[in-house]
């Protein structure tokens, strides 16, 4: 989402939510989100974090998504947010599960 907000000041703020976009057409793919604290050169010091994500279509109908707990930290990194998928040009889903089989609430917002 931060294409949607100004650039002025993007690297300081806090995002208590991301949200990952996968487009159609490949197999399988991984993408990750780096972060500091966006005014300091603390991330050198290693005061950074790292949030991967990582998907495969099983098959036509079943889409497998991680997204993998953030690595490392730095002062203004939320302890939790949510994470949210966005797939355009895929069809709204039957089920959503977590990885232990429990079901997942989903919603199609905004046409998406």
């Amino acid at each position: 989402r931060p294409l949607e907000y100004p650039s002025v000041g993007l690297a300081a703020r806090t995002y208590a939510s991301v949200e990952w976009t996968i487009y159609p057409g490949s197999a399988a793919g991984a993408g990750a989100l780096y972060e500091d604290d966006g005014e300091t050169y603390d991330y050198l010091k290693g005061n950074y974090s790292w949030t991967g994500l990582s998907f495969e279509y099983r098959s036509s109908t079943s889409l497998r998504v991680t997204v993998g707990a953030a690595n490392g930290s730095f002062a203004t990194l939320p302890s939790s947010r949510a994470h949210s998928i966005h797939l355009p040009g895929v069809a709204p889903p039957v089920a959503v599960q977590l990885s232990k089989g429990l079901a997942l609430p989903w919603s199609r917002r905004g046409g998406r």
